[in-house]
């Protein structure tokens, strides 16, 4: 469910997460007029059980919520993208009526996906915009912000639960898979898979929960799985520091 979007020809937008650790469903959208507000729903009790505003500082009217994620472990932080490059990191469970704990300038243009590493007593996001700038922010150290890749066709970004590894799926037929901590990158590219068929361009991506597996849908209906090893992280790439 993660990064679903409606949207109606008014331009009010709805975004849900799913947070399978928690039973939790996380949704948020922009009204024009209204105050963006992310809420907090327990779908075994089909309650909602908490609301928090955001209090951002442009105009509704031009900034619409564009991205949201949690925390994967069990949403301890939630992460809200908007259509003018900002990006909000709010606590649930602070009970005041502010729960941001920041707010960054991450892109220039609107912030199309989010991810949120958490890791020890490391917090970190992963944002990628719709320019195709994809940049690595440490929360622990704002505004400390490093790009990490940057291309047009980027069409989807995932997180492994357990390891420092993101993916970057594109349209021109690969995935790119970076390890944050070492700073290393490996490249899946649309070579034939084991059932003879050409991979296309990757519309959506998903880790296995703990193994080293890849799962990833494209455009020529298939679905795949891919293994990776430690051991193939042989591409240093050098974060540029913005």
């Amino acid at each position: 469910v993660g990064g679903s979007v409606c949207a109606d020809a008014g331009g009010t937008r709805l975004l849900l997460e799913w947070v399978q650790a928690a039973g939790l469903l996380l949704s948020a959208g922009s009204v024009p007029r209204l105050q963006p507000v992310v809420r907090v729903w327990d779908v075994e009790r089909e309650l909602c059980v908490s609301s928090i505003p955001i209090s951002h500082s442009m105009p509704q009217a031009v900034a619409s919520v564009s991205a949201l994620c949690s925390d994967p472990s069990g949403c301890h932080m939630l992460a809200v993208g908007f259509s003018d490059g900002w990006l909000h990191v709010l606590d649930p469970r602070d009970s005041s009526r502010s729960a941001s704990v920041a707010a960054i300038a991450a892109h220039t243009g609107p912030v199309s996906q989010v991810c949120l590493r958490s890791s020890g007593s490391t917090e970190r996001l992963v944002t990628c915009s719709v320019g195709g700038s994809v940049n690595l922010f440490d929360l622990r150290r704002v505004p400390s912000v490093r790009e990490v890749h940057r291309s047009t066709n980027i069409t989807s970004l995932a997180g492994h639960l357990h390891q420092d590894v993101v993916a970057i799926g594109s349209r021109r037929q690969n995935v790119k898979l970076f390890d944050l901590s070492r700073g290393k990158r490996i490249t899946i590219k649309g070579h034939s898979d084991f059932w003879g068929t050409r991979l296309g361009g990757v519309t959506c991506l998903k880790f296995h929960p703990s193994q080293a597996l890849l799962a990833l849908g494209a455009t020529n209906d298939t679905l795949s799985v891919f293994p990776y090893s430690p051991n193939a992280w042989t591409e240093a790439v050098a974060f540029a520091h913005e």
